[in-house]
């Protein structure tokens, strides 16, 4: 399958998000995969191939010209593929743009089992994102939060996020109530290889 390549990296390119993309490959399946949705506010409903079609109609379809209407873009979510095999393996996302403050948020979703080295794959198509934010959107400041533990030291150690603060049992998730980490990454504290 050829893809439309937004961002170029050395393992993974972030491409545009396609209508091929949800006909031709499992990615409604991620979102039904409880242990890829673990960490994620997602896999509380089953997902089809159906409602996938109609969230890329109704939220990604009308952006194939990213730049044309910058200002009134609310998010650029992009496809990760994964270069040595050429698979549809994730999905990364800036949303929440805050103009004014040059603040926006990001998120991202990998289909490991598609995967030998998934945390390369994690590190590039982030690098790659965050880059663009920072240098090519003009953003200053890039925040996510998550509940575990694990991946706020691993953004912390891998891209200089620092932990802004923790609401306690914030979430609910598995049967269990888990603080959530607030990260914040400045463009000045950004760590890039």
């Amino acid at each position: 399958m050829k893809h439309d390549v937004f961002l170029n990296g050395k393992t993974v390119d972030l491409v545009v998000l396609e209508l091929k993309h949800v006909k031709k490959t499992d990615w409604y399946k991620w979102l039904n995969n409880q242990k890829l949705t673990t960490y994620t506010k997602q896999g509380y409903f089953p997902n089809t191939k159906e409602k996938q079609l109609k969230y890329f109609l109704d939220n990604l379809h009308k952006k194939k010209e990213l730049n044309k209407k910058f200002s009134e873009d609310k998010k650029l979510q992009l496809g990760i593929i994964n270069k040595k095999t050429n698979k549809f393996v994730g999905v990364i996302s800036l949303f929440r743009f805050d103009y004014f403050s040059r603040c926006c948020e990001i998120s991202i979703l990998i289909n490991f089992e598609k995967l030998n080295n998934s945390m390369k794959v994690y590190k590039e198509a982030q690098d790659l994102l965050i880059k663009h934010a920072f240098f090519k959107m003009n953003f200053r400041r890039i925040q996510t939060s998550t509940f575990s533990s694990e991946l706020s030291d691993l953004a912390i150690r891998l891209f200089g996020f620092k932990l802004e603060g923790i609401q306690k049992e914030r979430e609910y998730v598995n049967g269990k109530y888990h603080d959530l980490y607030l990260l914040g990454l400045l463009k000045n504290y950004y760590v890039s290889n």
